[in-house]
C-alpha cells in the first residue's frame, strides 16, 4: 500500500494490561433467561448476536451498564451525566439455558465521559468472520480498534489497529498482529509535507515505515483487561 522509506526491526517488550481483579463473575453458572446472567447493579444495554465458537450457533453478547447512584455526577456543564462504567458478557447457547464463555464488568469507560475540547469516542461492536471487533470513532482525530478471536474458553486480543489525523491528514498508522508478535508503523514524514497545507495532499512515498518486534509470554485475554477504552491503553502496554 505504502511505499516503504525506512525499516527498522527492534524488540520490544509488550506486557499484558492490568488484570481486572475486580471481576469474579463465575464462568460455570448456567442461566435460563439472558437477563439473568447479568450480576447486581448492573443492566443490558444492548444484545448482539454472532457465532464466535464457530459450531454454527449464535453466541449472546451482552453489553452491560453499571447502575450505581454514586456514579450519576454533574460534568463540567452543570448537567447530571451517567458515569457507570460498561462491561460485556458473552454467552453461549446450551438449547435450553446459556452458559457465561467470558466476562469483563467494567473494561469501558461510560459513554459520558469528559471529552476535553471535543466529544468523548463513541464505542461499536461487531462480529465478522468468527472475530468479535470493539471500535472506537473519535472523529477528526482517527479510531482505533481491538480484534479478538475465541481460543481456550476466552477471547484473545490478536489484532489492534490505530489511525491519527490531523488536520483531516492521515499522520499516522499503526497495526499490531499479536499472533505473528509484528508491529508496523506509517508516519507521515513532515519534512516532506506541510501539515497545514489544506491545498495538498500527501503521497504513499511520504510515510516512513517502521516494523517492531514484539515479545509477550502469553496472549492477551479479554476477561484480564482493565480497560478497552483509549488506544493508550495498548499502545503503552506495547511500548514498555
Amino acid at each position: 500500500m505504502f511505499k516503504r522509506i525506512a525499516k527498522e526491526k527492534t524488540k520490544i517488550v509488550i506486557v499484558s494490561l492490568l488484570i481486572n481483579i475486580s471481576s469474579s463473575y463465575a464462568k460455570e453458572n448456567n442461566f435460563y433467561h439472558l437477563s439473568d446472567s447479568v450480576p447486581e447493579n448492573h443492566k443490558i444495554s444492548k444484545v448482539i448476536l454472532g457465532d464466535l465458537t464457530n459450531d454454527g450457533r449464535d453466541e449472546h453478547i451482552l453489553l452491560i451498564k453499571g447502575t450505581l447512584k454514586e456514579k450519576l455526577i454533574k460534568n463540567g456543564s452543570g448537567k447530571v451525566v451517567d458515569r457507570n462504567r460498561r462491561g460485556m458478557i458473552v454467552l453461549t447457547d446450551e438449547l435450553g439455558s446459556y452458559s457465561v464463555l467470558t466476562s469483563n464488568l467494567d473494561c469501558f469507560e461510560s459513554e459520558n465521559e469528559d471529552g476535553g475540547f471535543y466529544f468523548p469516542p463513541e464505542m461499536e461492536i461487531n462480529i465478522k468472520g468468527g472475530n468479535l471487533y470493539v471500535k472506537y470513532f473519535h472523529g477528526r482525530y482517527g479510531s482505533w480498534e481491538y480484534n479478538f478471536r475465541y481460543n481456550k474458553n476466552d477471547l484473545e486480543l490478536i489484532g489492534f489497529e490505530n489511525t491519527e489525523y490531523r488536520n483531516a491528514i492521515l499522520s499516522l498508522n499503526q497495526s499490531v498482529n499479536f499472533i505473528t508478535k509484528k508491529m508496523q508503523t506509517l508516519r507521515l514524514d513532515e519534512s516532506q509535507f506541510d501539515i497545514f497545507d489544506y491545498n495538498e495532499k500527501p503521497t504513499d512515498d511520504m510515510y516512513l515505515e517502521k516494523w517492531e518486534k514484539l515479545s509477550a509470554d502469553n496472549m492477551i485475554r479479554f476477561s484480564e483487561i482493565s480497560s478497552l477504552t483509549s488506544r493508550v491503553d495498548v499502545l503503552n502496554a506495547i511500548n514498555k
